[in-house]
């Protein structure tokens, strides 16, 4: 109820303030669970749907009276070919056209269109720091609570979700062989460990590289290292893996002579206590980092398991394999060895194949060369690179339950808009336009 309330408080006050709203809606959807709102015979309307698509089309509606982005979406042409693509499996899926249809109307507003709207809509050096603001808030009370979460050993409102989710979502065994996971405001400890290990990463190389006057320094830069503990807390090696790779945004022949990296060694060094214990209480999960072909005393999936994965995924995706088998084929097709064997299809690549056929993973296989080549070299942004490059391997070697994408294009938005060369094409624009006049 609780969650349903909140949605539609921030949609109506869509109508008052648009801008503010979205935004609103965007830091609050680090801690939400989707609800239904409208819910009448087989018609279930929820908030996942309705809050985006209530966003953009007030958006068509009053585009003339926000400060747009002059740039146009870098990510256009990949994000067409994805919703073709997934209007296409409707056709085809196992759940029949209807049923896929919603669900691809729901995924294409929820995670295509508005990413768009986030492009057009967050713009200026305000709408950032408004949006920083709210983001470090939450993201300290989710390092606070994950914490008190591992140590009573109890997610009340991961509980809560269940509950609303019909008990959908799986809660890991406490028994299993790497015992309880922090989980704090999210669904899933990988989604928990790379979104906390996104926030660190981008704050911390702010304050290092940008000099930047950060909203709530203090809190942001505390929050930034506390959660590196709860990252190993989740015992995630793919989130732990995640934060790795971002860390290579900060290392510059610079680094060592701004005195900002001294002061986060410091703050480290103050810190080591905490850190101490949480690394010494779960060295396996650290060393299985290098583990490659075992999966270890500390469980998760080794390559001979990937592999076979593979192979029965290719034979799943014969039924369709072009235009795949759409979102929900899980629920309709028929058990068998090679059911059993794909498990959870932990790999972009896997869900693809399955999902959407061969013409989802080209339309995928675009998106990255967009994410990793094209515009990086567009804008000429390291940043833009390591933080893509690092979302796509982890993608690509598992499946990322619970992490709030939105998150990291609004973090490569940040970049892009920051760079000289977005700054440049602006000044282009603005010289060709006065020359017009």
């Amino acid at each position: 109820m609780i969650f349903t309330l909140i949605s539609i408080l921030i949609l109506l006050y869509g109508f008052i303030n648009y801008k503010k709203s979205l935004m609103l809606f965007i830091i609050y959807q680090i801690f939400w669970y989707s609800t239904p709102i409208i819910k009448a015979g087989g018609l279930h309307l929820n908030t996942n749907l309705i809050l985006p698509f209530y966003f953009c089309v007030l958006f068509f509606l009053n585009r003339k009276k926000y400060t747009l982005s002059r740039i146009a979406f870098p990510y256009k042409m990949p994000f067409i070919f994805i919703i073709v693509v997934y209007i296409l499996t409707c056709f085809f899926a196992l759940s029949g056209f209807t049923p896929e249809f919603g669900r691809a109307i729901m995924k294409i507003f929820r995670d295509y269109l508005f990413i768009w709207l986030l492009w057009n809509v967050i713009e200026t050096k305000e709408d950032f720091k408004f949006l920083f603001s709210g983001i470090t808030v939450v993201i300290c009370v989710a390092c606070l609570y994950g914490l008190f979460e591992y140590m009573e050993g109890r997610n009340p409102l991961l509980d809560y979700k269940v509950i609303l989710s019909d008990n959908t979502i799986e809660v890991y065994n406490v028994l299993w062989s790497r015992g309880y996971r922090l989980v704090s405001l999210f669904e899933h400890p990988l989604g928990a460990g790379m979104t906390l290990g996104l926030y660190s990463i981008f704050v911390l190389y702010l304050w290092i590289n940008k000099n930047n006057n950060l909203p709530h320094k203090y809190i942001a830069i505390i929050s930034a290292i506390l959660c590196l503990p709860c990252i190993v807390l989740t015992k995630m090696r793919s989130a732990i893996i995640f934060l790795l790779i971002l860390a290579f945004v900060m290392i510059n022949g610079k680094i060592f002579k701004k005195k900002r990296f001294y002061y986060i060694l410091l703050l480290f060094m103050l810190a080591m206590p905490l850190f101490f214990v949480v690394i010494s209480n779960n060295m396996d999960i650290l060393m299985n980092l290098i583990s490659i072909d075992s999966s270890s005393a500390v469980g998760g999936s080794s390559l001979k398991m990937r592999l076979s994965q593979y192979e029965a995924i290719k034979e799943i995706s014969k039924l369709s394999p072009w235009a795949g088998l759409g979102e929900t084929f899980r629920n309709y097709i028929v058990y068998s060895s090679y059911t059993d064997a794909a498990r959870g299809y932990e790999s972009i690549w896997f869900e693809q194949l399955v999902m959407h056929g061969r013409l989802g993973v080209l339309c995928h296989i675009l998106l990255l060369y967009y994410s990793v080549i094209k515009i990086p070299k567009r804008f000429k942004s390291k940043e833009v690179l390591v933080f893509s490059l690092a979302y796509w391997i982890i993608y690509s070697i598992t499946s990322i339950p619970s992490f709030r994408i939105f998150l990291l294009y609004l973090a490569i938005f940040y970049f892009i808009k920051t760079s000289k060369e977005y700054k440049s094409c602006i000044e282009t624009l603005d010289k060709s336009e006065y020359s017009g006049m």
